[in-house]
């Protein structure tokens, strides 16, 4: 770790310690040295493991579910600019808000469960998978296109060696 590192981590933990100090309300901003020491049993239980390995699982699932659908609505965006127009305002909403409010909405809906991290994860990462396939998609190369339209290449063919190729940077 670089010293400059470690003196701005040094510097947040005691500017830490002074708000705590001040506010001296346990409940309202703990003591960094409480925090820390909680942390340490908490490593040393093992349904702590349990409901981490439990949050993963659920964040996974709101990752597939959103390749799921991201992919297809992000290659037909890539290839229609007047679907990636139309999409476009929607992606822009739901990247733009507030991760919180996703939280405030789903606990709402699903209540506090099961549903409630996946639905969080599919919409923070569903507008990035959308908008990198289509950019991806978008950005292929149009001569090598032209070249596999002379050469009658087979779209599963044009799919699998000029557009997955073209996505891989993205």
């Amino acid at each position: 770790m670089k010293k400059n590192t470690l003196i701005g981590i040094i510097l947040l933990i005691f500017i830490w310690w002074i708000i705590s100090f001040i506010t001296n309300n346990n409940l309202l901003i703990p003591f960094p040295q409480n925090v820390f020491l909680e942390m340490l049993n908490l490593l040393g239980e093992t349904t702590f493991y349990l409901d981490l390995l439990n949050t993963f699982l659920k964040i996974i699932m709101g990752f597939f579910i959103s390749m799921i659908i991201g992919i297809p609505i992000g290659f037909i965006s890539g290839l229609s600019k007047t679907f990636f127009e139309i999409f476009r305002p929607f992606l822009m909403i739901i990247q733009s808000s507030p991760v919180v409010s996703y939280i405030a909405i789903a606990m709402l809906w699903f209540g506090i469960g099961f549903y409630t991290p996946v639905f969080v994860a599919f919409m923070v990462i569903f507008p990035i998978i959308v908008l990198n396939i289509s950019e991806g998609i978008a950005s292929t190369d149009k001569k090598l296109l032209e070249m596999a339209k002379v050469f009658k290449v087979s779209k599963k063919n044009i799919f699998l060696k000029i557009y997955i190729p073209s996505l891989l940077p993205f």
